[in-house]
């Protein structure tokens, strides 16, 4: 009985310190992301906040080993991340504020599908070889900049707008013609606009 009156006692602690947001990523301008979302919370204190939560990204092809897209390499796939950062920010006035945030991007997922992976690896060449055989596409943790404005509705609602820049490091690895071991990162620049509303319980 005990340990249930704590652990609502931390509940109810955690529900008045910690604020959840919902934010869409607009992703039209990407060559490469088809489609963004998160979800997370803040801790807020006087001058910040500190932010984790749970991205989801939906990723095509864009270029390959077989043909890259201006020297750039992603093959589609669906990513799960977690991002962690700090933001500070500035009263404009009682209605805005304004805000920058710097962090670090961790995903979860390792590699490709298997599907995508059969695709690739089935090219041969000339000589009757298979180009590229286990092969491999996973994505580095990567830190992040990121500034906006908020807008406050009331005293639980805030809307907020802001531009990110960060660079997905997308490392590459596959076995040439069974024999040389190839590997190499291409990096693309991911520079979205997003939206998110912000609820303080």
């Amino acid at each position: 009985m005990k340990l249930i009156f704590i652990f609502v006692i931390c509940l109810n602690f955690l529900t008045y310190c910690l604020t959840p947001y919902i934010e869409y990523v607009n992703s039209n301008n990407s060559e490469f992301v088809d489609n963004h979302y998160s979800l997370g919370f803040k801790y807020p204190f006087e001058y910040g906040s500190f932010v984790f939560g749970l991205e989801y990204l939906k990723i095509s092809t864009f270029g390959s080993i077989h043909q890259p897209s201006n020297g750039y390499i992603i093959t589609n796939q669906q990513q799960l991340a977690i991002p962690i950062s700090f933001e500070k920010k500035w009263k404009f006035n009682t209605s805005i504020q304004l805000f920058t945030g710097i962090g670090y991007k961790l995903y979860f997922q390792e590699s490709i599908s298997s599907n995508s992976v059969n695709s690739i690896e089935s090219k041969m060449a000339v000589n009757g070889q298979y180009i590229a055989s286990n092969y491999s596409e996973e994505i580095d943790p990567h830190p992040f900049f990121k500034i906006g404005f908020s807008y406050i509705i009331n005293r639980q609602f805030k809307l907020s707008f802001s531009k990110t820049w960060q660079t997905l490091k997308n490392n590459i690895r596959y076995t040439f013609l069974n024999n040389n071991q190839v590997s190499t990162t291409s990096e693309l620049s991911y520079d979205p606009i997003s939206i998110s509303l912000q609820y303080n319980f």
